[in-house]
């Protein structure tokens, strides 16, 4: 399991815990709301609002002091230089616990992509797929094997999902390479050193496979029906929603920027 894979099992189970009486809207929004109080107390505890806030006084007053000078230019780059030093000492004291603070997000962030990015096929829906070969070439054939059937046929360019109680696999020389049904995963590659953060919930190809990658055309998943194309997947409600109570957070913990 990936590093930000680790917290995946307890989101799953809160989320399994709450579903029954929620919808996918409703779970987002929760998991929004979550991401922006542990952001939020993070920040706020990895901050020194007291510095940051005598450092913002110190900063207006040099400030004003650019604004209203009105004498020699050699002490007019100084005051600039000064503002400009000042403006980067409170940067330097907000970036930090900004960027660890948002750490946080991304455990959840690779859970929602996982359970909320596509939708999972149903029984006898026809999945368009395409294998994409090592160095662009085909040096051999792929396969499909039904359990009921156990029979293989030559992959063109879509797969039956399975009934229920029933498997498909993808057969590359008669090693099974994929078992159908899997979590819904739309790519299928070679693990890559970025795996260790984020894994793939389907697995990896083996690496002496003459395959690339195996991508799958599942339908995305909509959260909301109205506007533009672009708005209709979890990722924006997440974010529009973690916004959101991160200005409401930023006034109920008093959090100094």
């Amino acid at each position: 399991m990936a590093v930000f894979d680790l917290l995946s099992p307890a989101f799953s189970g809160l989320d399994d815990l709450i579903s029954p009486f929620t919808n996918e809207f409703i779970r987002i929004a929760f998991w929004a709301l979550v991401s922006a109080l542990v952001t939020s107390l993070v920040f706020k505890k990895l901050s020194n609002p007291e510095k940051i806030s005598s450092l913002k006084v110190t900063l207006k007053a040099k400030q004003k002091e650019l604004n209203d000078h009105d004498g020699e230019f050699s002490e007019l780059k100084g005051l600039a230089i000064d503002t400009m030093k000042l403006s980067m000492k409170r940067m330097g004291l907000t970036f930090m616990p900004a960027m660890l603070a948002s750490i946080p997000i991304i455990f959840v962030l690779t859970y929602l992509s996982n359970n909320y990015g596509l939708q999972h096929p149903s029984a006898g829906d026809i999945v368009p797929i395409q294998v994409t070969w090592e160095d662009g070439k085909n040096p051999s054939k792929i396969a499909v094997k039904q359990s009921e059937k156990s029979t293989q046929s030559e992959l063109t360019d879509t797969i039956t999902w399975p009934q229920l109680n029933q498997t498909t696999q993808l057969l590359e020389s008669d090693n099974a390479i994929i078992t159908l049904p899997m979590p819904v995963s739309p790519i299928i590659h070679k693990k890559q050193w970025w795996n260790n953060l984020i894994g793939n919930p389907v697995g990896y190809l083996n690496d002496s496979s003459q395959i690339n990658r195996i991508e799958f055309s599942f339908k995305s998943q909509k959260i909301i029906s109205f506007g533009p194309d672009w708005m209709h997947g979890w990722l924006f409600v997440f974010f529009f929603m973690t916004f959101a109570f991160s200005i409401v957070f930023l006034f109920v913990f008093k959090i100094k920027f």
